[in-house]
């Protein structure tokens, strides 16, 4: 089924619950449910690595871009389980919507 977006926390992560809710199940010999709210999965899923931008856009008279320009350091942290996917989709989606020729 469809369970919407996760932007990265449901990929290449292990959680401890993924193995003890079936466990337990097993166990009880009945269906356990595991429930979260918003704000414990903030705290216990995977979060994004910083990133840090040093941009210049060049604009025309009438506002178009004409051209961007962008430097970024993209903050690994101790383990990256995704490799450039992460840097790489930065820089891809960096401009948006707008056109952009240089």
């Amino acid at each position: 089924p469809f369970i919407g977006g996760g932007f990265g926390p449901k990929i290449m992560m292990f959680y401890p619950e993924e193995v003890l809710i079936p466990w337990i199940a097993r166990e009880l010999k009945c269906a356990v449910k595991w429930i979260e709210d918003r704000q414990e999965n903030f705290f216990a899923t995977t979060h994004e690595r910083g990133q840090v931008h040093e941009a210049e856009m060049a604009l025309s008279e009438d506002g178009r871009i004409l051209g961007v320009r962008d430097v970024f350091l993209h903050d690994t942290g101790a383990y990256d389980p995704y490799g450039l996917t992460v840097p790489i989709n930065s820089q891809c989606t960096l401009l948006g919507p707008y056109r952009v020729p240089n």
